[in-house]
């Protein structure tokens, strides 16, 4: 079964809908997208070069890049602790008012 959302309208009326999505899914989904931004975050900054630099004798990284680093751990890490506070929420894995609160967090 897909986790999906669909919904078909005909002249603005709203003509038939399925929603087969659960909170579980949602929530894993949600929680993939948070680490993913995160990831890329992290990786613009340059720090795994400086790392590479730095482990080989080379200049430290400096510590503006490493409390940059912190901050989007820092914020994924809120992230995903509200997605499992959302989750707990679900009155059963099929609840559609939690999956939209869900999948309406901003992933970082």
């Amino acid at each position: 079964m897909q986790n999906i959302r669909y919904s078909l309208y005909e002249n603005g009326v709203l003509v038939y809908q399925e929603d087969t999505r659960l909170v579980s899914v949602c929530a894993e989904r949600k929680l993939a997208e948070v680490r993913y931004k995160c990831g890329e975050l992290i990786a613009a900054t340059g720090i795994d070069w400086m790392v590479q630099r730095e482990v080989s004798g080379g200049k430290p990284i400096p510590q503006s890049v490493k409390d940059l680093c912190a901050s989007y751990r820092a914020r994924s890490n809120e992230l995903e602790q509200r997605v499992a506070e959302v989750q707990t929420w679900a009155a059963s894995d099929e609840d559609k008012a939690v999956c939209d609160a869900i999948e309406n967090i901003t992933a970082v």
